[in-house]
């Protein structure tokens, strides 16, 4: 086993360990939200069976219950700001969107809904400290659930970083000398196309099959490249190679071009 491959072993167990922490944290945020339309539903109701109340983590729904929530009358929004002092959201206020309507063809059912609107307004006058301090008991609980791992995850986000850079690293080291000794071969890919390679701002250069670097500057920024090239001949229907010395390419230029058709390198 390389070297490379135990690396690769264990950049996989911290990915694994990092993905165990995600899904901690989505799970906790799912249960955050539901326990938060819990609280919001303790204070929201009105009476009757043609309005009712729904529920998202920061908001209660007044609602025609034919229409659904689309159609909602008036909202209850708690707000949201982040405080830095306490490195937690916090629900600073409630307020009331109360949905501007023209009534045509009024009825009793004006009456209801204005009934309805009143019952959903009396309830966030009437409770709107309470339902701000249990809602902020329930946010801040569970900050403190994920904040609690965040410190292991920094670590092992380091650790990942790390070994990912210590692999390419390696990686590199290998293409480098793969490169300054026998050169790399491309396939086409699945268009039946190799790759282009451009070697000046106004010189790109098509068909590469093959790459290889005879000699790189003091600075190792530029180098020399043997490039060779397969053409289909149309008119003897066969294929042509041709091979070229180009001098002092870029070789940030000649990375870019590896790394975007790394899949169609030929493996030994």
């Amino acid at each position: 086993m390389t070297r490379v491959e135990i690396l690769n072993i264990r950049l996989d167990q911290f990915s694994n360990d990092l993905e165990k922490i995600e899904n901690r944290r989505t799970d906790l945020w799912r249960r955050r939200k539901d326990e938060l339309k819990r609280v919001l539903s303790k204070y929201f109701h009105v009476s009757g069976d043609k309005f009712t109340v729904e529920f998202s983590d920061t908001r209660a729904f007044l609602i025609d219950a034919e229409k659904g929530r689309y159609w909602s009358i008036v909202e209850a929004i708690v707000d949201e700001r982040w405080s830095r002092e306490d490195d937690a959201d916090k629900g600073e206020d409630l307020r009331i969107s109360h949905n501007g309507y023209t009534y045509k063809d009024i009825g009793e059912w004006v009456l209801d809904e204005a009934q309805a609107r009143f019952e959903f307004i009396q309830c966030a006058v009437d409770h709107k400290d309470d339902i701000l301090a249990e809602w902020n008991v329930v946010s801040d609980k569970y900050e403190k659930f994920i904040n609690s791992f965040r410190s292991k995850e920094r670590e092992l986000r380091k650790a990942y970083n790390s070994q990912a850079d210590d692999i390419r690293a390696l990686e590199d080291e290998a293409m480098m000398s793969k490169l300054t000794s026998d050169g790399v071969e491309f396939t086409k890919d699945n268009r039946g196309n190799l790759p282009e390679l451009d070697v000046r701002f106004d010189w790109t250069l098509r068909n590469v099959s093959g790459l290889k670097i005879t000699k790189t500057t003091p600075s190792g920024k530029s180098a020399d490249l043997v490039i060779t090239q397969k053409f289909r001949n149309w008119n003897s229907d066969r294929v042509e190679v041709k091979e070229q010395f180009i001098e002092k390419v870029r070789m940030d230029k000649v990375s870019r071009f590896l790394r975007s058709n790394e899949e169609l390198i030929k493996n030994d």
